[in-house]
């Protein structure tokens, strides 16, 4: 269920997703214009290494409990919706984690050198 609040003068929306094995039910944030329908599939720390070479992987350490490797698959359609040149940038899949859209919800906002993709 998505869920709406205001934080640095944006309205952003939060989600969970359940990843591929089952495990784990993770949570986002994201602005109000995303939703759980831009990822695909979802791949927790015990789980990543079935995801697909072309899934974006994320790197979290340094937040003890969710330390680990987590991958992410997109939905192209409902990218595309949102941005119809999203393929046209080198680092397109980067782009939409991380940088003020999707993001994981246990990293607190601002927090630096906690995650990376790749």
């Amino acid at each position: 269920m998505d869920s709406r609040f205001r934080g640095n003068d944006n309205i952003m929306t939060r989600f969970t997703i359940t990843c591929f094995c089952g495990r784990k039910h993770i949570k986002f944030r994201s602005p109000k214009n995303y939703s759980a329908g831009v990822i695909a599939r979802l791949y927790c720390s015990s789980c990543s290494k079935k995801a697909p070479r072309e899934a974006l992987i994320i790197e979290v350490t340094g937040l003890y409990e969710y330390d680990g490797r987590y991958a992410i698959t997109w939905n192209p359609a409902i990218l595309a919706a949102l941005d119809p040149q999203y393929r046209a940038r080198p680092r397109w899949k980067e782009d939409f984690f991380g940088k003020r859209k999707l993001i994981f919800d246990f990293i607190p906002p601002g927090a630096r050198g906690v995650f990376r993709v790749g």
